[in-house]
């Protein structure tokens, strides 16, 4: 099951937060990766609060190590990396 709350995707197991991307950088970057969407900065620091008080919450960075600069100006989300990444094998597109 995958829920949506306010600039993340929940993903099945209800303790990893995948974030949406944002055409705005917030200067860090993930494992030497481009810089870094301020959603996920937020949830980064929103996960680390949590995680103090007992919760167990991991962030991921797939969106960033696979999104595109284009797919950051259109703030793209999980769903349209990968639908974009099913169309290139499906259609052999670059």
């Amino acid at each position: 099951m995958v829920h949506a709350c306010r600039g993340a995707v929940w993903v099945a197991d209800s303790r990893t937060a995948v974030p949406d991307t944002d055409n705005d950088n917030g200067g860090g970057s993930v494992r030497g990766c481009k810089a870094v969407s301020v959603a996920y900065s937020q949830w980064e620091v929103k996960a680390r609060a949590l995680n103090r008080h007992g919760w167990d919450i991991t962030v991921s960075d797939w969106v960033e190590r696979h999104a595109t600069s284009l797919d950051r100006i259109n703030k793209a989300d999980v769903a349209d990396i990968v639908l974009k990444q099913i169309m290139k094998q499906k259609f052999h597109l670059q």
